[in-house]
């Protein structure tokens, strides 16, 4: 299985350190949006990576919780990691409604991220097809 992500970060250069992370570890980057809504767009204009990794505070338009919302409706197939300041309570208990999820905080080192990036993969690959059956 090809290694894809599409990051969703509404900090450029937070978006080019992942996006240059995720590259040298051997990801193939499909694409790196600052707005939730350009995210939703993207999925339903075909995008298909098997991992997003997104803001939580993608400052104006909607959260990025919302985004991963909206684009399960488009492939509910789909791996969404969080990476985000804002660890809160209340934050983690919406960010848990999606799943399959994870959350890291940012700061996190690139080894960290990476290593639990692959983790979700192997877990991803080998759940059952009706885990991300629509609803």
């Amino acid at each position: 299985m090809e290694r894809t992500v599409m990051v969703i970060e509404d900090d450029p250069l937070i978006a080019l350190d992942l996006a240059q992370t995720l590259k040298r570890a051997g990801w193939v980057v499909v694409g790196t949006v600052p707005t939730g809504e350009a995210a939703v767009q993207a999925f339903a204009d075909g995008a298909r990576p098997c991992l997003a990794i997104l803001d939580i505070n993608l400052g104006r338009g909607i959260d990025g919780i919302a985004t991963a919302e909206r684009i399960r409706e488009h492939d509910p197939r789909v791996i969404m990691l969080f990476h985000t300041a804002h660890t809160d309570a209340e934050t983690r208990a919406r960010a848990e409604r999606v799943q399959p999820f994870a959350l890291v905080e940012k700061g996190t080192g690139s080894r960290r991220l990476l290593a639990l990036l692959e983790e979700l993969c192997r877990e991803h690959e080998q759940a059952p097809p009706e885990r991300y059956a629509a609803d």
